[in-house]
């Protein structure tokens, strides 16, 4: 909603007034990317990128998928 996406963004220009990178959690769909993109977030981690899994198959995964979107 708008006043959550008002929070966001000054959240975001505040971290960047302060010089830092920005990453913001919990990032679920491709409209909440495409916002945070569009505020200036530096990074993010959530559902959409990928569930939690146990460190054993981090390494499978990242040999499956890292690379391939570039």
């Amino acid at each position: 909603n708008a006043d959550a996406a008002a929070i966001i963004r000054t959240i975001i220009n505040m971290a960047h007034s302060l010089n830092r990178n920005v990453v913001a959690e919990g990032v679920e769909t491709k409209d909440q990317l495409a916002m945070l993109r569009d505020y200036g977030c530096h990074q993010i981690q959530g559902y959409y990128l990928c569930r939690p899994m146990p460190g054993e198959e981090l390494t499978g995964y990242l040999h499956d998928h890292v690379g391939r979107k570039r």
